[in-house]
Order: C-alpha cells, then structure tokens, then sequence
C-alpha cells in the first residue's frame, strides 16, 4: 500500500512539473513519450500498471483453483480475464513509447490496438466482481425454472394415476402461490397412486420392458424408468377392468433419489417414459398378444 502511495505522488509531482500544453485524449502516451518529466510520467504509469495487471491476473486464477463457492471461481476467473486484458493494454502502450524513444512510428499500437484491450477488460472485470453476488440469484432462478418444468412434466402420470386412485388426493386445496407445498404434493400423490396400483401390475410387465428396453440400447436410469412406467401404464389399464395380480414385494419397493432432488428427477424421467416411450407402447401391445395367446390356449384346453 505504501509503495502505490509513494509512486502515485511521484507521478503527481512529474506531471505537475510537466508541459502539457495541448490536449491529446487519444495518443498522449506516444505524443508525449519524449517530453521533459512527462516522459517518466507515462513510464511509471505504464509499467505500474503492467504490474500490477500481472499480479491481479495471477492471483485471480491461483485463487479460482481454490475457492468453493462456483460463483465465487467463476468471477475470480472473470477477473483473471480482465486483467489480462489490462496487462495487454498496458504492454501495447508501452512498447509504442518505446518505439518513440527509438525513433520508429508505432503510436498504433497505443492508439488504435491498446483501446481493443481496454474494453473487453473493463467488461469482464465489471462481470467479474458482480457475479459472486449476482450469481446464486441466477441459481435460484435456474433452479426454479427448472422445478416449474418439472411440475408440468409430472402432470400426465399424476392424471393418470389420479383418475386410477382417486383417493390419493386430498380434499383440500392448496393456495396457488405456494408453488413448493404443490410440487411437494404432487410427488406425493404420485408415489401414492404408484402403491394403489401394485395390485394390478402384471408380473409379465417387468420382463417383457426390461428385454424390449435392453433390445432399444436402454440402460441405467432411462431402462428403469421404462420398466416402471411400463408397469404403471399396464396397471393404471387393468384397474379399469379390475384385474389383479399377486404382489411383486421386490419391484414394489419405492424407487429414486434418496432426497428431494434426486426423487424430483427420477420421477419425471419416469414421466416422460410414461408419456413419450415407444417401448412402453411395445410392452402393453406384446402384453395384449401374451394374453390372447394364453386365452387361446386355455380355451383349447377345455
């Protein structure tokens, strides 16, 4: 701190004992660049602010490895950019001063080059330092957007289920600007509707979507959810008729994240399978065929 109070009275002092008599917005470094006092003016200036750009650009990105907030990493890392934008405006400039004490014509690179490096700097250094503060709103605001979608995608299964097991909602109403209590509620109702039907799942349902899904190149969670919302969807329909099964104690077992989030998603994973799989719409149409056969067969029996 002392050093920069001490060098920016050094620099008050040259510029005040300098002659500056015209005003040169654009190109004072190198128009100046041999005048008594101003020259060692605009040399601390610059080389001071090569230095300090470097060290700003190398602590920013030591810093970014460490820190563990995100936000926090990429505004350090935003920083680093703006000071390296900086360090290059400063080296731009300098070197066309240098030029001039040589002898040689290059003000463009202070006139025209070093400016294209100013800019951007400023920008990412302005980015910079708001988004450790700005950048958990966005977060929030990500992450509700993505629960709003989340909520919609669930509707077709929990209409489904709903219309299956009536019973799994409630009587009563939740106000429309709790948004939270109203997801929470749905995934309960789903897992809800997902016991009230266990009963008519066809055992057959899990092998048959477990081969076909295997078949279309399914695996991990995208094959379980299949499996699943194939088993839903067959007996969300044998509800309708009233066709019950033995119980499947080892496929009835809830399945998902074991908090919130990871529930939320495997549940509209589920979803989507339920609504837009094709291989669910092979399941119940082999499963049709399964059973025809199996009537055909014991009508031939007797």
């Amino acid at each position: 701190m002392l050093t920069y109070a001490v060098l920016i009275t050094v620099m008050i002092a040259l510029f005040a004992a300098g002659d500056a008599p015209v005003e040169r917005r654009l190109d004072f470094d190198t128009y100046y660049a041999s005048a008594p006092y101003l020259r060692e003016f605009i040399l601390l200036y610059l080389v001071a602010l090569a230095a300090a750009t470097a060290a700003m650009m190398g602590l920013c990105w030591k810093w970014a490895t460490l820190a563990g907030r995100p936000w926090l990493r990429r505004g350090l890392r935003m920083n680093g950019i703006g000071a390296a934008g900086g360090l290059a405006f400063s080296l731009a400039k300098l070197t066309a001063v240098i030029a001039r004490w040589c002898g040689t014509d290059w003000d463009g690179l202070s006139s025209d080059l070093a400016p294209r490096f100013a800019a951007p700097a400023t920008i990412f250094t302005a980015i910079g330092v708001a988004l450790p503060s700005w950048g958990p709103y966005l977060t929030r605001m990500r992450n509700q957007a993505t629960r709003h979608t989340a909520y919609r995608e669930l509707y077709p299964l929990w209409n489904a289920l709903r219309q299956a097991a009536p019973a799994i909602v409630p009587a009563a109403r939740i106000p429309r600007g709790d948004f939270e209590l109203r997801l929470i509620r749905r995934l309960a109702e789903i897992n809800d509707g997902r016991l009230a039907v266990r009963s008519y799942i066809d055992p057959r349902v899990k092998g048959l979507a477990l081969r076909l899904g295997q078949e279309a190149g399914l695996t991990g969670s995208a094959l379980h959810a299949v499996v699943e919302a194939a088993r839903l969807k067959s007996a969300v329909a044998d509800k309708a008729r009233a066709m019950k099964f033995p119980s499947d104690a080892a496929a009835d077992h809830p399945q998902g994240g074991t908090d919130g989030i990871g529930e939320l998603s495997w549940l509209v994973e589920l979803s989507r399978a339920f609504v837009n799989s094709p291989v669910v719409s092979d399941v119940l149409v082999q499963l049709q065929k399964d059973r025809e056969e199996d009537a055909l067969d014991s009508s031939q029996e007797r």
